[in-house]
């Protein structure tokens, strides 16, 4: 008899940014819903960034779903919670999380820096997470694979 265990949508996975060159300009991802979930974690793959150039992203939020007025998502001590990739790094994962935001939509700006003439390349996805209580309903994906191992 096949038996399938229960899996909980505790997490919703979505691509803020697909994959895309960037260059010195300033770029802001699809902002991400928060009701109902506790936290975000935005996951950056970032290709090569070359001499002199540099990658940085934070988090900004927002009343509004297309992040007008958006504020910058802080630490507590007011400072900016940034993530911040030198030059000739390259191929590499940077994450930055937010748990329970001020505001209901959160999106990341992403800025190429000066001296990334030809562009890095760059994918952000945004996974949504729940501490606990009901699990609001999850999005379409394209694909979702769910593995029952023991």
């Amino acid at each position: 008899m096949f038996y399938r265990h229960q899996h909980s949508a505790a997490t919703e996975a979505t691509q803020v940014v697909p994959p895309q060159n960037i260059t010195a300009n300033i770029a802001l991802s699809a902002s991400v819903n928060m009701a109902g979930w506790d936290g975000v974690k935005f996951d950056l793959d970032v290709g090569v960034v070359g001499a002199n150039a540099a990658v940085s992203a934070y988090a900004v939020q927002s009343a509004n779903s297309n992040l007008s007025g958006a504020t910058n998502v802080n630490y507590p001590n007011g400072t900016l919670a940034s993530i911040n990739i030198p030059n000739a790094n390259a191929n590499v994962h940077a994450v930055l999380d937010v748990f329970r935001p001020a505001n209901q939509y959160i999106g990341l700006v992403i800025n190429g820096g000066a001296g990334v003439a030809n562009g890095a390349l760059l994918a952000v996805s945004a996974t949504q997470y729940r501490r606990g209580g009901i699990i609001p309903p999850t999005h379409a994906a394209y694909q979702t694979i769910f593995v029952d191992v023991n």
